[in-house]
């Protein structure tokens, strides 16, 4: 997968919903500052577990200030499980990273605010979400690659009797291995997007 092969996220101006990949059906809406409200989503959140992608296909240093991880949810529709690729970039090191996912120090809260929803396509079949998030240390981006049917055999590699669970599974061809190579393959622009942001909040 090449740059040219994205559709890269562009600020969206009007609510942009995230379907089922099997039914269709709406399980999340992401909306613009200012715009009003979605009526009759799911009252659960589409997105209900995660553990972090281990092994990532990726040169380590590339990764500081960065987490990777699997989310899994299902459809209230049609039962379907499905899967999420995310990847966070924050402006500082690992410390910052663990306090944002953890909301501690200068995350909490009060202290960050959404500034901005931009939405792409990885490929043809794959929406691409970035969040931007203003923090006392600079933006954070959210990019999330999804939802990509869970089947019933991969289920077992990714959820097990304590919820969504990598146990240091990296077999090829399974949603860990998949998610790992989606991000290694769009890290660089997201690294680039990130970057530019942080110089023009200079």
């Amino acid at each position: 997968m090449t740059e040219s092969a994205f559709r890269l996220p562009t600020p969206i101006v009007d609510a942009v919903a995230i379907h089922c990949p099997a039914c269709s059906a709406t399980l999340h809406a992401f909306v613009p500052q200012g715009h009003p409200e979605i009526a009759d989503l799911p009252a659960e959140p589409w997105l209900r577990d995660s553990d972090a992608i281990p092994r990532l296909p990726i040169d380590g240093a590339l990764l500081e200030g960065v987490g990777a991880n699997l989310w899994v949810g299902q459809c209230l529709s049609c039962r379907t499980s499905y899967w999420v690729a995310e990847a966070v970039v924050v402006p500082g090191g690992f410390d910052d990273l663990i306090d944002y996912m953890s909301g501690f120090g200068h995350f909490v809260e009060e202290m960050i605010e959404i500034e901005a929803i931009l939405a792409g396509e990885f490929d043809a079949h794959v929406p691409w979400v970035e969040e931007r998030t203003s923090t006392p240390i600079g933006p954070v981006h959210t990019h999330l690659f999804g939802p990509i049917p869970l089947s019933a055999e991969d289920r077992g590699t990714v959820v097990g009797a304590n919820g969504v669970s990598a146990c240091g599974r990296s077999v090829p061809g399974t949603p860990w291995a998949k998610a790992g190579e989606m991000i290694a393959a769009a890290l660089p622009t997201i690294l680039q997007r990130h970057a530019q942001h942080v110089a023009e909040n200079a």
